[in-house]
């Protein structure tokens, strides 16, 4: 009993000193500080509430160590319950993980983020909080109805919602994004809320079960597989766009069902059927080729791996039937699509970027020891501000590379093993890896469509197959390696994945780095080698802690916008005063401002361009290449001749003439400058409002 005690007030302390370390750094301010004065000033104003929650812990742990086993089963016996009541407490208290407070800082609004739970708002996640979110928000304060599949807010012109950053509509096809569904029934924020904690929820649970399948349902290795997924820098650092969630999702969901149809009678066969059809469907939709089409080689390695293993549970004709019915009910979901989407699809393919956009791969080899990096990622972007494509670049599942292969490799060899999924998934791995690392010709990328895929989105699912290899090896490995060997062959593989990590990113480490990193991944390595996986469950939880549960804060509601001044402000001229917007010398992503209040916005991100409206501009067509984009780009008001500036692939400027002013057919401006100066005979600039540093201006034609 005493033992237990002790070991349980250990990992208590553990647990306490890392939520206090969180909550230190839970504010970008507080970087500023000298971090021992404010740790003990943190801790001492907290002293009674941090030695409650120790206590509390520390019982809890307890009541684990000794009930392990029938705590154990009853969690897994009622998870899905569990996870249902998890996700309804979080909808109910409208809890997410989006960045939105970081408007306050955008609009200089002096007010404090009270909604602000935990962790700080991710500057680096422009993408949720700058991009998809107001999107989201125009969607439920459109002009004409909420939700609508076909939006005037967005570019001020007919744009489609669903099929680019897939907004909810209120359409059938908002079936194929289950995501979605309950905004078009709950208030803004629990859908909102919904949206974020659902998809989580399920990744989690459906991850579990996918490798619970592959395992031999081994209940500690598909945890630890679940947990390294579910909050892996790639999945948290990504979460919100780009349908990353949902690939795997669905991906996972075709896996289980699959194997569902083939250990089921056929009356039953159908309606799997019918359900991998709308999970491939819903995979499609995801339209992200970057990961999408390498993710789907990794699903079809276990599609074919399920296949093949079960063959002699398939019927030539009943199932050769059955594929026919799977096939023509995809087309039927494709063609209704197409009705809807078709020209959307052609025009977004028809851009220079990323519709032309045309990847051989490579250079992405020393992404591979670059996982270190995201263990303390977290914490050092409280004090760097990049975009999160930067941030993207040097994330990855934290998946213990090379083990996975070693461990794959002792399988096959040294145990003679014929195992068909590993072979399939080696091979996957040789594709990957080549292409990453050195590149296709362009003829073999257009072939294999990896062309749609650049070297680290394709490096992503590489890292998840190497993940997946360790856990599956782990769940075949007859043996463990002496601990004097184990120590010797983690000593050499951390200084080696280390070593290349540091010069690969030598501005970020520094000596207090190196202090966590190296034990962990020298422990890691360590209780792998000797087969010590409960020490690695562990190490596990203490890895995505850091690595990808800090990565997004956790907030409730979306007060930062919706009591925002300038929301307030811009909203209430939308409702009194219908007309297009323009945003005018405010760079990104002040120009998505005015859409969350439903004011029609030319400028706003454009998920595919409007050129009709630009040709106005260009008729002969000079700078077709620079708007014929995705992207944002800003107007600025001057006396000289329009022309057009590319600054990024997604991002230009158009430098445009007073008079082209009235071939926009927009009424209102939103600045921060006086354009007073800029009337003339022909447009006259007229103040409505100030705030704060901007301005609100009604044009006026004059002629």
């Amino acid at each position: 009993m005493l033992k237990n005690i002790i070991k349980s007030s250990f990992y208590s302390f553990i647990i306490s000193f890392l939520f206090v370390f969180w909550k230190v750094l839970s504010g970008e301010r507080i970087v500023n500080y000298n971090f021992v004065y404010k740790f003990l000033e943190y801790t001492q104003v907290t002293f009674l509430s941090l030695l409650v929650f120790f206590l509390l812990v520390s019982f809890f742990i307890y009541l684990y160590i000794n009930k392990s086993k029938i705590i154990n089963d009853y969690i897994y016996k009622y998870r899905w319950i569990i996870a249902i009541i998890i996700l309804l407490f979080c909808v109910i208290f409208k809890i997410s993980g989006s960045s939105i407070g970081s408007w306050m800082y955008v609009t200089q609004e002096q007010m404090e983020d009270k909604d602000l739970l935990i962790g700080p708002n991710r500057s680096a996640h422009a993408d949720e909080y700058c991009v998809y979110t107001p999107m989201t928000i125009s969607q439920f304060y459109n002009k004409n109805q909420k939700y609508p599949y076909f939006s005037d807010t967005l570019r001020a012109t007919k744009t489609d919602t669903f099929i680019v950053y897939g907004q909810p509509v209120k359409d059938f096809f908002v079936l194929f994004r289950p995501f979605h569904i309950p905004y078009l029934f709950l208030d803004l924020e629990r859908g909102f809320s919904f949206y974020w904690c659902s998809r989580i929820i399920v990744l989690f649970m459906l991850t579990f079960e996918f490798f619970m399948l592959f395992t031999r349902k081994n209940k500690l290795l598909s945890f630890v597989s679940t947990v390294l997924v579910t909050f892996s820098p790639t999945i948290q650092w990504w979460i919100s766009v780009n349908s990353l969630v949902e690939m795997i999702i669905f991906g996972e969901l075709f896996i289980l069902l699959l194997n569902l149809y083939i250990n089921s009678k056929y009356k039953l066969r159908i309606l799997f059927c019918i359900l991998l059809a709308y999970t491939t469907f819903a995979y499609t939709l995801t339209f992200y080729p970057a990961w999408q089409i390498p993710f789907a080689y990794m699903f079809l390695v276990f599609t074919i791996y399920l296949i093949v293993e079960n063959r002699d549970k398939f019927c030539i004709k009943k199932d050769g039937l059955i594929f026919v019915l799977y096939i023509a009910i995809l087309f039927l979901f494709v063609y209704l699509l197409l009705l809807k989407s078709g020209n959307t699809i052609q025009n977004v393919t028809s851009t220079v970027y990323p519709g032309k956009r045309v990847s051989n791969g490579g250079g992405s080899f020393f992404d591979l020891f670059h996982y270190p990096y995201t263990l303390t990622l977290a914490l050092t972007s409280l004090s760097f501000h990049v975009n999160s494509e930067i941030w993207g670049k040097f994330t990855s599942f934290f998946d213990f590379f090379p083990i996975g292969i070693i461990f794959s490799m002792i399988v096959l060899f040294k145990q003679k093993s014929k195992n068909k999924l590993l072979v399939l998934t080696l091979c996957l791995y040789v594709f990957l890896f080549v292409y990453i690392s050195f590149g296709f010709p362009e003829f073999i990328s257009r072939i294999t469509l990896m062309s749609h895929a650049t070297s680290f989105r394709a490096f992503s699912v590489l890292s998840f197959i190497n993940l997946f290899l360790l856990i599956y090896s782990l769940s075949l490995i007859e043996f463990k390696i002496k601990l004097s060997y184990s120590v010797i062959y983690s000593l050499i593989l951390t200084y080696i994945i280390i070593t290349i990590s540091i010069i690969r990113n030598i501005n970020y480490y520094s000596h207090y780095l190196l202090i966590i990193l190296v034990p962990v991944v020298f422990l890691s390595f360590l209780f792998l080698f000797t087969g010590k996986k409960k020490s690695f469950v562990f190490i596990v939880l203490l890895i995505s802690f850091f690595s990808g549960i800090l990565a997004n804060p956790v907030r409730t509601g979306l007060q930062p916008i919706l009591n925002n001044s300038l929301f307030l402000n811009i909203r209430e001229q939308t409702v009194k005063d219908e007309g297009v917007w323009i945003v005018e010398n405010l760079y990104f992503p002040i120009n998505n401002y005015p859409v969350m209040a439903g004011a029609p916005t030319i400028n706003c991100t454009n998920t595919y361009p409007n050129l009709s409206l630009m040709y106005t501009l260009d008729p002969i067509k000079k700078y077709e290449d620079i708007y014929n984009r995705y992207g944002s780009f800003m107007f600025i008001i001057t006396n000289e001749e329009t022309r057009f500036e590319l600054l990024n692939p997604d991002l230009f400027n158009i430098y445009i003439n007073v008079d082209d002013v009235v071939k926009l057919n927009s009424r209102f401006i939103l600045t921060n400058r006086n354009l007073e100066q800029f009337s003339n005979s022909k447009v006259s600039f007229v103040k409505i409002k100030d705030i704060f540093e901007y301005k609100i201006y009604e044009i006026k034609h004059l002629s």
